[in-house]
């Protein structure tokens, strides 16, 4: 089954959500972002949202998609994810018991059970765990365990996923704030029953006249056969795409060039991370109070989602023409909005900021600094025709001081990404090299 067919049977579930998100230009379903883009990618998930707008059919939709393959858990304080994957071995108990067990036996009496080699695991109210309990949860995220000294990968054929749930705010009776730590292991957090993600009018008159007659949410009707196989093979084929250079070089910005402060001793927020933003000689003007750098992981999963859903786009006939630096630029767009789906939850987002001047609303904060109209992203696609020129440059192995000179025109934020388009193209440079002194002592053996 190629990776089309497959998106077309994640269509299948009882959530209803037919509002369009447009990122990058691209007109993407609720369906597209909220299920398949994560499923394709590999992309832990993780469900905000009002109690009883729709987070538990979710959770049925893609565990009816993954059939005996999936490990469904509630969070509860006392919850620690080591349920799931040991037990007792009762025949070596039995020895013990009977005092007829080898001391090598008696230091193995737990064995592994057949949850480890599940592809999905999804956590129900997550933020019913408190953060000490949440912490067991960062293994899980990052589809391994500790067992017996030894660390083990989960799941089957190099695939799971984790996807988790939890009522938005903390605002209800026993739940807890969320680890930083633990947000930044769920690669996309979103909000379902934020107005930018919600159902439409339509949807929710075809949701109450329907045959649908109790408040429950339903499990979906049965769909034959699992479609674990093939959303692993779909998840090849992503992993064969290859990596945008482009993305590769902007990746620095995010990671060292937010994290730029332009009047402390270290220009760094992250020598001053146990009081920022509470620091004297911020720039209100670049937003030096309001954001933190990106951490890898968090890049990571942005760009994976950006190729997840271009090529999805690709699947459906939604990628727009154009030359090959307009499809560059349009990649870069389609990264800067698909942050909307990993920063706005994260924690780099200042909560001094989001509370006192967009209302605790974290997408319009998001919104004011790398929405359409920020001043940011225009100082990031302004750059842009410098940075794609010299990318260009760099895979033929050579650098251009004045281009560089232009992409570090206005601070040092900018500084990472020239050093990392000279760092291209040094590398470049040598295997160019290499290649040509392969390629001449085959014509020497030739001609021999």
């Amino acid at each position: 089954m190629d990776a089309k067919e497959t998106l077309n049977k994640l269509e299948q579930g009882e959530y209803q959500n037919s509002r369009i998100l447009t990122l990058g230009g691209i007109p993407f379903s609720a369906r597209d972002v909220l299920v398949k883009a994560p499923l394709l990618t590999r992309l832990n998930m993780f469900y905000l949202g009002d109690r009883g707008e729709g987070k538990t059919q979710l959770a049925h939709d893609i565990n009816s998609y993954f059939g005996e393959n999936h490990c469904y858990a509630e969070g509860r304080p006392d919850f620690e994810p080591s349920e799931l994957f040991r037990q007792l071995d009762s025949q070596i108990l039995g020895r013990v018991l009977k005092g007829e067990a080898t001391p090598e036996e008696e230091g193995h009496i737990e064995k592994l059970t057949a949850n480890v080699k599940k592809n999905l695991f999804y956590i129900d109210e997550l933020n019913r765990c408190p953060p000490i309990t949440q912490n067991y949860f960062f293994n899980l995220m990052d589809g391994k365990i500790i067992f017996q000294g030894r660390i083990l990968p989960l799941g089957n054929k190099g695939y799971s996923v984790g996807f988790a749930s939890a009522n938005s705010g903390n605002a209800y009776t026993g739940t807890f704030d969320m680890d930083a730590a633990l947000l930044d292991r769920m690669h996309m957090t979103i909000d379902i029953t934020h107005p930018d993600f919600f159902p439409t009018a339509e949807d929710v008159f075809d949701i109450f006249s329907g045959a649908k007659k109790d408040p429950r949410a339903s499990m979906p009707s049965a769909q034959g056969q699992s479609l674990t196989e093939d959303i692993i093979k779909m998840h090849e084929q992503f992993k064969q795409r290859p990596a945008s250079q482009l993305l590769c070089v902007m990746a620095p910005y995010f990671n060292l060039g937010l994290d730029y402060l332009a009047n402390s001793s270290k220009h760094s927020k992250r020598a001053l991370k146990r009081m920022w933003p509470n620091v004297d000689g911020l720039r209100t003007d670049v937003d030096e109070d309001k954001l933190y750098p990106l951490s890898k992981r968090a890049i990571f999963g942005s760009i994976a989602l950006t190729s997840g859903l271009e090529m999805i786009a690709e699947e459906t006939g939604k990628v727009p023409n154009g030359s090959n630096r307009e499809k560059s630029q349009a990649e870069l767009e389609l990264f800067l909005d698909t942050l909307k789906l990993t920063v706005p939850f994260s924690g780099v987002i200042s909560p001094q900021y989001a509370e006192s001047q967009c209302g605790g609303d974290a997408y319009q904060a998001y919104e004011h600094i790398f929405g359409a109209n920020s001043s940011r992203r225009r100082e990031v696609l302004d750059k842009f025709p410098r940075v794609y020129d010299a990318v260009l440059l760099a895979e033929q192995g050579k650098t251009n001081t004045a281009l560089l000179d232009e992409i570090t025109s206005n601070g040092g934020e900018w500084q990472p990404v020239r050093d990392a388009i000279v760092h291209y193209a040094h590398s470049a440079e040598k295997e160019i090299s290499n290649a040509q002194i392969v390629d001449k002592a085959k014509s020497n053996s030739a001609r021999s």
